[in-house]
């Protein structure tokens, strides 16, 4: 009786969530009340919040400490210190600034203590499809002349864009990418004719919603969903042969501007520009770095890496917090026996359809500054809520959860091997700007 009432009560954060999604994704109050749209999302905000305290406290449900949360509460410590030495040096309001990371980030903290079933799973998942699906069919009507609310393209490129904080194109395709990635995912590993051939007509719009958007960002993260979808099934050569050759014919033809990826290209040229300024800014502030959302308080441009947003703003420490928050989603990454399929079948479907969404967000997210955007944050938890619901003995009775024996996870990590990986990506960094910068 205890748990059917907790669970009856866990409905009520998961409807306001469900509103939140809904805001978040498809910004209906951008659309019909431009001029209160962000006091009408910060209410929303504040609804899911208050709902998931009180049930929190009556409801009697058992916290979840999952492994990346004790570095979500690293990092929101750090943005916290960053907020305050930003504050000294610069005034102004930093609060606001740091209150941005915080809403990121108490995404993954809520779905990490709501989804604790197999059903609010995949209820999850679907309505996040769902919602990204509506918004790549209005896009493609929107580009073939219907006059749909709220999309419009770029007055150079004619590239689709949205409202809201999805009037980046870039943005607009990484949000197509989540979906792409998961119905991909299920398409090539699915057993149901009729399921593959619902989810082939689903992934038309949305591919077409990606060309669109023109994101080559976008683009590397569809590729990377294609790959990981096809190596569940098979080795490194078929997926890794079909996603490069894929990738040098878009480059012949110049589709969805990838024949602009060299350095000398002006847009490339001013990344990388981007990426030795904010070695700088590391440089000057090593510790806790110039404080969040500071970057164009330095220079002139959007650090066009997360990475690079990351380490500039949060300081070696935050980058710490930050790779070890996406780490143990994304744990098997790390090795090469993955890579070459000898470590067992890993991570069950679930799990793994989740994880190829994440990768295919993660890789875009290199070049795209989107340490604030949530939608990162709510896939980590997912995956990790999916990690923890696939270990249950109640969904390992069922017969249709294709559940497999999780191998080579390990929710513990090294403090080394965490820092190792750091290095590896601070290195990775100085010498994709060897020619922009002087000194360490």
């Amino acid at each position: 009786m205890v748990a059917s009432d907790a669970c009856q009560t866990q409905m009520i954060s998961l409807i306001a969530f469900s509103l939140y999604l809904l805001m978040d994704i498809l910004r209906p109050q951008e659309i019909l009340s431009p001029n209160s749209a962000t006091a009408v999302m910060y209410w929303t905000g504040n609804l899911v919040l208050v709902c998931w305290v009180f049930e929190s406290l009556f409801s009697r449900r058992k916290w979840h400490a999952l492994a990346s949360t004790k570095f979500v509460a690293g990092l929101l410590i750090v943005g916290l210190l960053s907020c305050g030495a930003a504050y000294l040096r610069l005034g102004g309001d930093q609060w606001s600034k740091f209150l941005d990371l915080a809403k990121a980030l108490f995404i993954y903290l809520f779905v990490a203590q709501i989804v604790d079933t197999e059903r609010r799973l995949v209820y999850v998942r679907r309505l996040l499809v769902c919602l990204i699906m509506a918004l790549a069919v209005g896009g493609v009507l929107f580009s073939l002349g219907v006059p749909v609310p709220g999309f419009a393209h770029e007055m150079d490129e004619q590239r689709l864009r949205y409202v809201g904080i999805l009037s980046d194109s870039n943005d607009l395709g990484l949000m197509y990418v989540v979906a792409w990635a998961i119905l991909l995912f299920g398409l090539v590993n699915g057993r149901s004719v009729m399921r593959r051939a619902w989810l082939f007509a689903c992934l038309v719009p949305l591919g077409w919603a990606i060309f669109l958007t023109a994101s080559r960002g976008a683009t590397l993260g569809a590729l990377t969903g294609v790959f990981l979808a096809f190596h569940r099934r098979s080795r490194f050569m078929l997926p890794a042969f079909l996603v490069l050759s894929t990738l040098l014919l878009m480059h012949r033809y110049g589709v969805a501007r990838m024949d602009k990826l060299a350095t000398s290209e002006e847009s490339a040229e001013g990344r990388i520009v981007a990426w030795g300024q904010g070695w700088y800014m590391l440089r000057s502030n090593p510790l806790l770095g110039i404080g969040p959302r500071n970057f164009t308080e330095y220079h002139g441009k959007t650090a066009h890496s997360t990475l690079v947003q990351v380490a500039s703003e949060l300081g070696m420490a935050g980058l710490f917090c930050w790779l070890g928050l996406f780490y143990f989603p994304l744990q098997e990454f790390t090795r090469l026996d993955w890579l070459r399929k000898r470590s067992g079948p890993g991570p069950p479907a679930a799990v793994q359809q989740l994880q190829a969404a994440l990768m295919a967000c993660t890789v875009a997210a290199l070049f795209l500054s989107r340490l604030y955007i949530s939608t990162p944050y709510l896939l980590a938890g997912l995956v990790l809520a999916a990690r923890e619901i696939t270990k249950t003995p109640e969904l390992e009775q069922q017969p249709e959860s294709t559940v497999e024996e999780i191998e080579n996870y390990d929710p513990r990590v090294s403090i080394w091997r965490l820092a190792f990986i750091q290095l590896g990506v601070l290195i990775v960094w100085r010498v994709m700007i060897y020619g922009v910068i002087s000194g360490i």
